[in-house]
Order: C-alpha cells, then sequence, then structure tokens
C-alpha cells in the first residue's frame, strides 16, 4: 500500500504576533518544525512513500518586500540543509507549481536538488 502525506503550515505569523516577535522568527520556526517532521519520517516512517510540503502560494508572493526576502532567504537555507539528508536516505525531491515565479537563484537550488535526487525517484519521494 502507498502511504502519501501532505503538510500545509499555517500560522506562522499568528503565532509570531502572538509571542511579540517579528514574522520571520514565526516563519523561520515552521521551517524548523518542517525539517523536524523531516527526520521524524526518515527515522520513524521509511513506509511514507510520498510527503509533500506546501511552501508559498501565489498569494504569498504579494507580500511586503521584506517579508518576502525572509521567506525565500529560509527557503534557500532549508533546501541547502535537507540536500544531503535527502541523499543519505534516498529521497528524490519534486517541486510542484509555478517555479518560475521565484527568484533565479531559488529556481536554480531547486533545480539542483532535483537532479541531484532523481535517482531515488521510484524510492521515495518529496515534495514542495
Amino acid at each position: 500500500m502507498k502511504i502519501s502525506l501532505s503538510f500545509v503550515p499555517d500560522g506562522n505569523r499568528r503565532w509570531a504576533k502572538e509571542n511579540s516577535t517579528h514574522t520571520l522568527a514565526g516563519h523561520t520556526a515552521g521551517a524548523e518544525k518542517m525539517k523536524e517532521i523531516i527526520q521524524w519520517l526518515n527515522e520513524d516512517y521509511s513506509e511514507v512513500d510520498e510527503c509533500v510540503f506546501w511552501c508559498l502560494s501565489r498569494a504569498n508572493l504579494d507580500r511586503e518586500v521584506e517579508e518576502l526576502k525572509g521567506l525565500f532567504f529560509l527557503l534557500k537555507h532549508y533546501l541547502k540543509k535537507i540536500k544531503k539528508e535527502l541523499i543519505k536516505h534516498e529521497v528524490a525531491f519534486l517541486a510542484l507549481g509555478e517555479i518560475r515565479l521565484l527568484p533565479a537563484d531559488i529556481q536554480k537550488q531547486i533545480h539542483d536538488l532535483e537532479e541531484s535526487t532523481k535517482q531515488f525517484i521510484n524510492h521515495r519521494r518529496l515534495g514542495f
């Protein structure tokens, strides 16, 4: 039986506001939680075949420039961080959606991550 999971992080900005901190701190907390989930899946739930994380919607791209800079910084940082783990656990990375709307450096990083893990496409998949 094929097992697929999807995660839609929501409320990072509300969490930051409720904790009297900067919006980026809320997004960082959400990104850290996603990283924990990936580690948890790799360690305890190897029978999960696919896992999808929602990162940005088209509406998110209409946010203030400073918030977008922070989101893009986090995206680059975590994409770089997970590469080693994905290869170690033989997990393929696939980006879904309109990648062309992202900054060129992130598009390149996504392409590199997909290329670096495509040999695992029939093992397990992690989608963003």
